[in-house]
């Protein structure tokens, strides 16, 4: 753990990474879950995304 206070992207970095950074739905998908959840790169790739339902903007 460092002392340092987080560094987030700002919205236009995220649209920018967004628009140029990803190729395929997936990975704008991906980025996006990413981003708006804190998970670090390893949480994203082990998350059970694809035996979640989504309603109303969470997943159950």
């Amino acid at each position: 753990m460092t002392d340092r206070d987080p560094d987030p992207l700002t919205k236009a970095e995220l649209a920018e990474l967004l628009d140029k950074g990803c190729l395929h739905p997936m990975d704008r998908a991906a980025v996006t879950l990413a981003v708006y959840t804190g998970l670090r790169p390893g949480e994203l790739g082990a998350w059970p995304g694809r035996m979640s339902t989504w309603r109303k903007g969470k997943s159950t």
